[in-house]
């Protein structure tokens, strides 16, 4: 959750996230500061948050299948593969 107190996001800003809900918060910050360029004093619409979206689900992918993927792999030779009955 992005909702942090004032002493915990003045912690982040000066010393960066060490937890979950810290990068949450950091995450959300950088995109409503995209929004507000965006919006250039006006509101914002539908077609600027469906890129804010599209930026976090091509920002996810791309952690899954740089990061995620390869350490699951490691793990599977390392402890089996829990899908072996099945293939």
């Amino acid at each position: 959750m992005p909702y942090l107190n004032e002493a915990d996001r003045a912690r982040v800003e000066q010393d960066g996230p060490t937890t979950p809900g810290d990068l949450n918060y950091v995450l959300t910050k950088v995109a409503l500061y995209y929004l507000k360029r965006k919006m250039n004093g006006g509101k914002f619409n539908y077609a600027m948050l469906a890129e804010v979206k599209s930026a976090f689900t091509e920002a996810r992918d791309e952690f899954s299948r740089r990061l995620m993927t390869p350490y699951e792999e490691i793990k599977i030779s390392t402890n089996g593969d829990v899908y072996s009955d099945v293939f």
